[in-house]
């Protein structure tokens, strides 16, 4: 666990928590460490969830498949975010599949025991579930921000709508994001030629500019 030290420190979930007692915790809560290949499954939809997973490592996404395998990426899980946590507190089955977007290690820990403090009362475990309900409000509020992107009209709209986040939330007019063409379509349920050409309308029209996945805002809206 020394290897991801710093992970875990600068981790949400243990805000606050000196590195003895995250450590003590983990203890507590029946840590596990799982490593896994890019494209393997962490979880799948069906599955029993019963741990919260904390990422130490890589990157994973939720994505949804339907029935022709279309698919649909609606979160991206980055080093020190934890995920699959509302599964685990309803004790549901997963709904979608969580896959490594690349070589990835994730630290599953025990939900049960997460709620429950043990024997000992330890004050940090008091910290860490208000820890916990911190991440479940911001993830709230992201929930209805990707909703209010995925739902406008037209493809151009909604590309504007997650630049225009994006931009926001780094607090400035030129930032990187997690995905390539294709993640980026999946993300937002759009045509990948659909979203290239509006790209492509968006950067002759001045509105921005682009490398990859690095972007500049340059004007207002048109």
């Amino acid at each position: 666990m020394e290897k991801y030290r710093d992970v875990l420190k600068t981790s949400e979930l243990f805000t606050g928590l000196r590195q003895d007692e995250i450590l003590s915790l983990l203890k507590c809560l029946d840590g596990k460490l799982v490593n896994l290949k890019k494209g393997e499954h962490v979880l799948s939809q069906g599955d029993s969830i019963e741990s919260i997973s904390l990422l130490l490592s890589g990157k994973v996404h939720i994505e949804s498949t339907d029935f022709w395998g279309g698919r649909n990426i609606l979160s991206v899980i980055r080093e020190g975010e934890i995920f699959a946590e509302a599964y685990a507190f309803d004790r549901a089955k997963a709904l979608n599949d969580v896959i490594a977007a690349e070589d990835s290690t994730v630290l599953f820990l025990n939900a049960g025991k997460v709620l429950r403090t043990c024997s000992s009362s330890c004050p940090f475990h008091a910290t860490l579930i208000d820890n916990l309900f911190y991440i479940l409000a911001r993830k709230n509020r992201l929930l209805v921000q990707k909703i209010s992107q995925v739902t406008k009209r037209s493809t151009r709209e909604k590309v504007l709508s997650y630049l225009s986040d994006q931009a926001k939330k780094e607090g400035c007019a030129s930032f990187s994001i997690p995905f390539d063409r294709q993640a980026l379509a999946d993300y937002l349920a759009v045509d990948r030629s659909a979203l290239s050409s509006v790209l492509s309308h968006l950067r002759d029209e001045k509105i921005i500019e682009f490398h990859k996945n690095e972007f500049k805002l340059l004007s207002k809206r048109v």
